[in-house]
């Protein structure tokens, strides 16, 4: 028997299939010889560990013990790859049909030993890898070009695109058809644990995998999140890949049944008959609600004497009768007593089923999730619908669409309570993927319910949101004002939230009005993933309106009290690129330097790792440099260089950090950062920078013949600038002249004089003045008079090249010599702060 539901595909007499390009003919389990694989066909592996946001005075301090940190492995190789992923048990496989990357195990079991032990099967040219991870792990993989993205971590096993059932066609050769595309071979591999043979077949297309598993007489199909893997049964079977998808025969003739016969026989899976199900809810029910108290005191009282074994079986059906009502607390609490007094009917997988429905029913979906993970479940159809509702709970939502279609024809034998809930999770699971029709028919089969307002008023939330993706705002509105004028509180708030973002959208409502309505909304409603949502919303108002703060904290609130949502990562994320943002480039002009000071040491954990983290740092430093706050950027530098770098960017904030010390006054400290970030073999350009930066303190400390020393050989222009100013310091001025000359061009711009050109000429003729050079001083007169008779200095060059007194002019020369300075080095060297040259970091 098949227990595939879809009509076979006769072919009268057999045509042989064409063949894809690289296709596989038919294959039986004989090993296929092994080559050696050349280095430069292997892939590569990079490692991503999701890190972990912990906060200060907050009850979400990281990751607990049973909470898992995700995971991303990135697989690159030089051509297409096709690739497959499954659970087997405890194990987690990961398939591709190109070599494997060198050191890979090496690899995973160093960056992510949490993930449990780690194997590489041989498998000729392939790469086969079994990971022992948690059971509710599950892969979702991406593909772009080359590579494959692996996302693990905990979530629904559900394939995001759920491949068709399997075709059966009968001929002079009967087989089954997977339909499957971008698959190019089939690989026979050895389950280390089992010790039986899988038909694993990759494919390129990304999500694509069996969300039920097929059983027949001489193999068996299992459920996957990509690709196709069948396990044999028999030693004859045969397996072939072409262009549209995986056929599967055996040589002694498969053994499959037509469609006529399965409807008779009733098999699973079969869309004209119920089928072999785990819940036989209507025997279970006794009877409706008005007999409701008869039996459950019957039930009851039958458990009074019974002896032990008796007693499970009869707590069993308890449980059954509550479960089958939609009691789900009630269901719970009996099914806890049988857990406990009862263990080895505890291992009943409808046991397993109902207990994961019951805590899904009250969104306890952490406690779901495991209990629908366990290999007993694997391939119900049952678990199937459970599986799609707690992707629904996790906004999987392509996923959860994918598998409610598979299990909509069990949805009307639940209770009322429970078939609302589920048709509303799979409303808006098809909603959210884009297929509005099929939302539609869900809110169809429930409004032919007898209906209270409170019901009405949930599927008026989901009707408006169909409505207005259908370009009819003006229903929307009526249906969501239907739903918040209701009396069921969970639909008033959720109805308010979509009113709001619809007045925001079609600018009836301001974002300032939209953020005091938010406000007001959160005490309406709180503890659910509705309050979690809220704060996703109000933190993007927030961002719009340069208030970061609050929109960090609104986040914050959001991924501490729901650290399980399935938002919380995105909202992580998005806290980290709003606090990039505030200080990436110049920074937001909205954030003055000491807010966005006192933003970082708020929220310092959001900083990101690696060279973002200290471009981000560096930005800041110079933001506060900019308004003088030089002790704050010392501070922020000086953790860089003792806690976060290494090699040349050290050496390259080292000397950053020096300079701001210097700029403070501060050429003892100057000198400690730039010992503390001495590292070997620096650039050419940084060694250089870092040698000025030392000449610099050194001045300022009155070492000048150290200073001069260590500028001997460099005849850059920050050298000279140098040179200029320890001879100033000095009084030195016929060595001031020489540097002072080489810093001035031989004739002015052809433009007015800056200020600090104007300057620098003023301090030639007054070091050309002190040194008694009048010859040079009427020279410079005559070069630059013109240029500095409309410039800033005027009047006081005027005075020194003029015709009065000597000595008077002398003794102004001498009192400029107190209070000028030469070209300074520093103020060349904040410019680059400003410029941001100084900061960069490659």
């Amino acid at each position: 028997q098949s227990a595939t539901a879809e009509q076979p595909a006769v072919i009268e007499p057999t045509v042989p299939e064409p063949e894809a390009p690289g296709a596989v003919p038919f294959q039986d389990a004989a090993a296929v010889p092994a080559r050696p694989i050349d280095d430069a066909a292997r892939g590569r592996l990079r490692i991503d560990l999701e890190p972990v946001l912990t906060f200060e005075n907050s009850s979400a301090q990281g990751p607990t013990a049973d909470r898992f940190v995700p995971v991303v492995l990135t697989f690159s190789w030089d051509r297409p790859t096709a690739a497959a992923a499954f659970r087997r048990g405890q194990n987690l496989w990961l398939v591709f049909d190109r070599p494997p990357p060198k050191t890979l195990v090496k690899s995973l079991a160093a960056e992510a030993p949490h993930l449990g032990p780690v194997r590489l099967i041989e498998a000729g040219e392939a790469t086969v890898l079994v990971i022992g991870a948690l059971p509710t792990v599950a892969p979702r993989l991406t593909r772009e070009e080359n590579s494959w993205q692996v996302d693990l971590r905990p979530r629904s096993a559900l394939p995001q695109k759920a491949l068709a059932a399997p075709v059966v066609e009968k001929g002079d050769y009967d087989r089954v058809r997977f339909p499957l595309s971008g698959a190019r071979r089939a690989l026979w591999v050895t389950d280390p644990d089992a010790g039986d043979r899988l038909v694993i077949v990759p494919t390129r297309g990304a999500g694509m995998g069996l969300a039920l598993g097929y059983a027949y007489p001489q193999f068996r199909s299992l459920p996957s999140q990509q690709g196709v893997v069948l396990q044999p049964l028999t030693s004859s079977l045969e397996v072939a890949v072409v262009r549209t998808g995986v056929l599967v025969r055996d040589a002694n003739g498969l053994l499959v049944s037509g469609r006529e016969q399965r409807r008779r026989l009733g098999t699973p899976g079969d869309a004209g008959a119920e089928g072999r199900r785990l819940f036989d809810l209507e025997a279970w029910r006794r009877g409706g609600m008005d007999d409701f108290q008869q039996v459950r005191g019957d039930l009851v009282r039958a458990m009074v004497g019974a002896d032990t074994e008796r007693l499970g079986i009869l707590r069993t059906d308890l449980a059954r009768f509550y479960f089958a009502h939609g009691f789900d607390s009630e269901a719970l609490g009996s099914l806890r007593v049988i857990d406990q007094e009862h263990p080895r009917l505890a291992q009943d997988p409808a046991h397993r089923l109902m207990q994961a429905a019951g805590q899904w029913l009250i969104r306890d979906y952490r406690s779901a999730a495991g209990g629908l993970a366990h290999s007993s479940l694997e391939g119900e159809r049952e678990a199937l619908l459970w599986q799609a509702a707690l992707a629904s709970a996790a906004e999987d939502w392509e996923a959860a669409a994918s598998a409610f279609a598979l299990t909509d024809d069990l949805i009307d034998s639940y209770a009322p309570r429970v078939r609302l809930r589920l048709r509303l999770a799979a409303a808006e699971a098809f909603l959210e993927s884009g297929d509005d029709a099929a939302a539609t028919l869900q809110i169809g089969a429930l409004r032919r319910d007898d209906l209270g307002p409170q019901e009405v008023a949930q599927i008026n939330v989901i009707q408006g949101a169909i409505q207005l993706q259908r370009g009819n705002p003006e229903e929307a509105r009526d249906l969501w004002s239907a739903a918040r004028d209701s009396r069921h509180r969970p639909s008033q708030a959720r109805a308010r939230l979509a009113l709001i973002d619809l007045g925001l959208e079609d600018g009836a409502l301001s974002a300032e009005a939209a953020i005091e309505e938010l406000e007001r909304l959160r005490f309406a409603w709180r503890g659910d993933q509705f309050e979690f949502v809220l704060l996703r919303r109000l933190a993007e108002l927030y961002v719009g309106q340069s208030r970061h703060r609050e929109a960090l904290h609104a986040l914050r609130q959001a991924v501490t009290s729901f650290p399980d949502s399935p938002g919380a990562r995105a909202s992580a994320q998005r806290m980290r690129e709003i606090f990039a943002d505030i200080y990436r480039g110049p920074g937001d002009p909205a954030v003055p330097p000491l807010r966005a000071l006192a933003l970082y040491q708020e929220f310092r954990e959001l900083t990101p790792p690696g060279v973002a983290g200290d471009r981000l740092i560096a930005a800041l430093a110079d933001r506060l440099v900019e308004v003088d706050l030089l002790d704050r950027a010392a501070e922020l530098l000086d953790g860089q260089v003792r806690y976060r770098l290494e090699g040349e960017e050290k050496a390259r904030i080292g000397a950053r950090l020096a300079l701001v010390h210097l700029l403070d006054r501060k050429a003892e400290a100057s000198l400690e950062a730039l010992d503390a970030s001495e590292i070997e073999a620096p650039s050419d350009a940084l060694r250089l920078q870092r040698q000025h930066l030392r000449a610099r303190a050194f001045s300022e400390l009155d070492r000048a013949e150290e200073a001069l020393k260590m500028l001997e050989g460099d005849d850059s222009l920050d050298a000279e600038t140098l040179r200029a100013d320890v001879h100033w310091r000095l009084r030195q001025w016929p060595e001031a002249v020489s540097s002072l000359s080489k810093l001035i061009p031989l004739l002015p711009p052809q433009r007015a004089m800056t200020v600090d050109e104007s300057q620098l000429v003023v301090n030639l003729a007054v070091a050309l003045m002190l040194s008694n050079q009048a010859v040079e001083l009427e020279d410079l007169n005559r070069r630059y008079g013109a240029a500095m008779a409309d410039g800033p200095h005027s009047d006081t060059f005027t005075l020194l090249v003029g015709d009065g007194e000597k000595a008077a002019i002398t003794s102004i020369a001498d009192e400029l010599s107190k209070v000028g300075r030469a070209q300074d080095f520093m103020a060349n060297y904040r410019e680059r702060i400003r410029d941001g040259e100084l900061s960069q970091v490659n």
